[in-house]
């Protein structure tokens, strides 16, 4: 069997599966163990399975995510960890970029209800979430195609407003994080409205659970020399920490319930 078909039908036995032994699939197609750690390898560079101790498991589809209610109600724990540290690190008085998320709409709510801000979004929920406040908070909620299921705006509209502003933060949720440093989304309009973004605030925080970490989407968005903070709900691993102090990124690790 040639290498492409191979590894096509390794692709083929992960659907459904939660893991794949060196040894089961070597034994399932014929081939030596080692065979199968270099297509396991192979597929793995290309961002289709991902390499663990003794086996492979599957990627999350990264041509598409659940929908908006869906992950609104996914990992919630790790995303209230992530927007209590978060919000702990916005000063009085500080103007705000945020994109639409779960995540994004979490750290929302843990901003502290007397604090002053200015916040220029593309969500209503944030916006609605953020007016309701015992401080002052100048709220500028940007115009363009309506995406009723997330209850954002997208498109040229809305990039020709961004750019009339500028901000002290720009906080973003993002789909992927790549252990090469590339950070990415499931949606071209929304990754296209986050690097407008962040070309326009001194700097950026990304906001990101565990499972977003190791995994690949369908649209570039930006790298790490592009960013200043990740805020996490888990420690990162000793290679993943590595890269992130090569670009002067820091991790922060918010801590759960």
């Amino acid at each position: 069997m040639r290498v492409r078909n191979r590894q096509k039908v390794i692709l083929e036995m992960a659907q459904g599966a939660t893991l794949l032994t060196v040894e089961d699939v070597a034994e399932q197609l014929h081939v030596s163990r080692e065979t199968i750690r270099r297509d396991f390898a192979s597929l793995d560079a290309q961002g289709l399975l991902r390499r663990v101790h003794g086996g492979a498991k599957p990627t999350v589809n990264a041509t598409s995510e659940e929908p908006f209610h869906a992950r609104e109600e996914l990992n919630i724990g790790c995303k209230n960890a992530i927007a209590r540290a978060a919000a702990a690190l916005i000063q009085r008085g500080e103007t705000l970029m945020i994109d639409t998320g779960s995540t994004t709409q979490a750290f929302a709510r843990a901003l502290a209800d007397d604090l002053e801000l200015t916040v220029i979004t593309n969500s209503l929920r944030i916006a609605d979430i953020l007016s309701h406040s015992t401080a002052r908070r100048d709220i500028y909620v940007l115009g363009g195609e309506f995406r009723p299921d997330t209850q954002q705006t997208l498109g040229t509209f809305c990039l020709d407003q961004l750019d009339r502003f500028r901000a002290d933060h720009t906080i973003i949720g993002v789909g992927a994080i790549s252990r090469t440093g590339d950070l990415m989304d499931y949606d071209p309009q929304e990754a296209q409205l986050a690097r407008a973004m962040i070309a326009r605030a001194r700097k950026t925080t990304v906001l990101a659970d565990h499972s977003k970490f190791d995994s690949y989407a369908l649209t570039g968005l930006c790298r790490f020399d592009d960013i200043n903070r990740i805020v996490t709900d888990a420690p990162a691993t000793d290679e993943f920490a590595r890269l992130a102090r090569s670009f002067d990124v820091e991790i922060v690790v918010g801590n759960a319930d």
